[in-house]
């Protein structure tokens, strides 16, 4: 009580910055007062933090920090005396910065909801840098309500992280910190509308807790239709590292096998980025996405097509996009849904990413720009915006700046879960109600800031994101890829075969390397051979039928907390004439579960069966694809349908 009283006290004239200064004493070597390590555990080393008395911007000293080569330690300001902003208010960061060599460092206002436990929320602001030996002076400002909301984000730490590579160590000095708020004049006007306030009905799961899995649906009506499009896959690029589809030339360059191999995965839609990044101009790039569309079966019509390059370096000239929507409609290639760029809000967090856009408004007018361009050649175009899942400017402000020029969005509804500390529960189904809700009030937002118009989710990115704390790359985890991947995956489709607003998603991505088992599902070094999402999609893409049968009844749910929900979610589909079922069931825990699902009207004739399930620890790239994928014991008689759904397991009935 005593920190947040403070706070509120210096919230207008004070500096919220504990000894931002570095003017009280303390030992050399370890944090100063006011300032703690974070980060992994093995890089919290005193003796790379400390006050420095030989370097100062003004005084006597500043506040030392130095990165060994490959590592990723970093300081916070202390969360004893943490920052809590206020409503509408202005808030001014500035310091002074210098490095012992040019480099980049990532400056921010991290966001948490509860500081007893530490619960995560958005942050304030982040923003990349570059250093050198000279010393300089940056400042940045946020606003309560349109950089953040400070009902979600009640308490705020300053970090500085340094951005040392694998190969070079960093030294940074900084001095004379300051964060200062004030009121803001007319901010309430123009405050945006906060998608934790809209009251969304509760999500159907189809289930209620229970003691036994017992559930009842009538094939006989439909509740809706099913987003078949869900069931889609992300692919890099057309010429991209991994040397497939095409090489740098512009010869294909993928083998038959995977060839065939993507075709059997009747992907409903896909996405490819840097489509007018390749080393063939922009009217080669798109004859190569449609020929690779026929090549495999993709729809093009579903195919969406990024131009610029993966990481938003650079932006693309709205009379290039427009080049390549002429090049569809003179060949009659079907393509017409464009996204304007690749998670433009990459600056965030990396300065080599991101460059394009300044500003999300630097953003909006190249949106706006590139909407009038193509859709002056092809009236029928549908127009992507990127957008972050829970950053106001790169999101919510994104989303109402430019209203009127986009038909859907891209959230990259990723999660990033410490996969060496979360468990299945977690993994599977906690973090999947999270990405779920976040759609959800991504659907309210763009229709609040619509109201004419109809706007879409097409979610062109997503899967199981986790870090181990070791600053390994997602891609090279193997339980990003593993059974828990799968299960996430699958239960995310589930949902998403269901949710209002949404129309397709496309998960990442088709082709990696063989060391990279994370995100794998196919790759050239080894075309014999199937990651685990392969099998995956290869069942959900014959799984969703047209339409949604609702289901009722009960089963064993996660434990207690904001995101409890079925460990066992299903869903069931039907052919419009009712002639064939299908049903995509899902086993999260680590107990074996018995099942019942008991079908009104007419008796269907027989079942088929097939389970996919491993050992947790099991690696995502498979000898054979019976080392995932095995029947699945099952009777019919009748109307009733008896199983047992695997530990750790999604399955399959027809």
């Amino acid at each position: 009580m005593t920190c947040y009283l403070l706070a509120l006290l210096l919230g207008a004239t004070g500096n919220l910055v504990p000894n931002g200064d570095l003017e009280a004493v303390s030992p050399p070597d370890a944090p100063p007062p006011g300032w703690t390590m974070w980060g992994a555990q093995q890089w919290k080393d005193p003796a790379n933090y400390g006050r420095d008395t030989t370097h100062a911007a003004a005084g006597v000293a500043s506040l030392r920090m130095h990165q060994p080569a490959g590592t990723g330690g970093y300081l916070v300001t202390s969360p004893e005396q943490a920052m809590v902003p206020l409503h509408n208010y202005r808030y001014r960061l500035s310091f002074q910065i210098r490095a012992d060599a040019p480099g980049s460092v990532i400056v921010g206002l991290q966001g948490y909801r509860t500081l007893a436990p530490y619960v995560d929320a958005p942050s304030a602001g982040s923003w990349s840098i570059e250093v050198g030996p000279e010393w300089r002076e940056y400042s940045y400002e946020v606003v309560e309500g349109q950089d953040f909301f400070s009902d979600e984000t009640a308490y705020l730490l300053l970090y500085i992280r340094p951005q040392a590579s694998a190969e070079t160590a960093q030294t940074l000095w900084l001095d004379e910190m300051v964060f200062r708020g004030s009121p803001e004049p007319g901010a309430e006007a123009r405050r945006l509308v906060d998608p934790a306030t809209f009251e969304l009905p509760p999500l159907d799961h189809g289930l209620q807790p229970g003691t036994t899995l017992a559930i009842s649906a009538d094939p006989r009506v439909a509740a809706g239709p099913t987003v078949q499009a869900a069931g889609g896959i992300s692919f890099h690029r057309l010429a991209g590292y991994t040397g497939v589809p095409y090489d740098r030339e512009g010869q294909m360059a993928l083998d038959p096998r995977l060839v065939d191999a993507v075709r059997e995965l009747r992907l409903p839609m896909t996405r490819f980025y840097g489509v007018g990044d390749e080393p063939f101009d922009v009217e080669g790039a798109v004859d190569r996405a449609y020929e690779f569309a026929q090549l495999t079966g993709l729809p093009t019509e579903r195919v969406i097509l990024e131009l610029e390059d993966q990481g938003a370096r650079r932006r693309i000239a709205p009379e290039v996009w427009a080049r390549a929507a002429a090049r569809s409609v003179a060949r009659g290639y079907g393509f017409r849904r464009w996204e304007v760029g690749n998670e433009v809000y990459s600056a965030m967090w990396s300065g080599a990413y991101g460059g394009a856009y300044a500003t999300p408004e630097d953003y909006v007018a190249q949106v706006q720009a590139v909407a009038a361009a193509v859709r002056a050649v092809q009236p029928e175009a549908l127009i992507g915006l990127s957008v972050h899942h829970d950053n106001l400017p790169w999101g919510n402000r994104t989303l109402r700046l430019a209203a009127g020029s986009y038909d859907f969005i891209c959230p990259h509804l990723y999660v990033f879960p410490r996969v060496d500390r979360a468990d299945g529960v977690e993994l599977a189904i906690e973090r999947n109600q999270q990405a779920i809700d976040r759609a959800r009030r991504f659907v309210q937002l763009v229709r609040y800031y619509n109201p004419d118009r109809e706007v879409v989710i097409d979610d062109t990115e997503w899967g199981l994101h986790g870090g181990d704390g070791t600053g390994a790359r997602a891609d090279e985890l193997q339980p990003n890829g593993g059974i828990w991947g799968v299960l996430h995956r699958g239960i995310r489709v589930i949902y998403y075969a269901g949710l209002d607003g949404l129309i397709g998603a496309s998960s990442w991505e088709m082709f990696t390397r063989a060391t990279s088992p994370g995100f794998g599902i196919l790759t050239r070094d080894e075309p014999d051979r199937r990651f685990m999402i392969y099998w995956l999609y290869y069942y959900l893409n014959r799984s969703l039928l047209p339409e949604r049968v609702a289901t009722s009844g009960t089963g064993p749910w996660s434990r207690e907390s904001e995101w409890a929900a079925p460990l066992t979610p299903l869903l069931v589909t039907r052919e419009p004439d009712g002639s064939r079922v299908a049903v995509v069931w899902a086993n999260a825990s680590e107990a074996p579960q018995p099942a019942t699902l008991t079908l009104a009207g007419p008796a269907y004739a027989a079942v088929e069966a097939t389970t996919l399930t491993a050992a947790a620890d099991a690696y995502p790239l498979l000898e054979r694809r019976e080392d995932l994928v095995g029947a699945l014991p099952a009777t019919l008689d009748g109307g009733t349908l008896r199983t047992e759904l695997p530990p750790r397991s999604i399955s399959f009935l027809w």
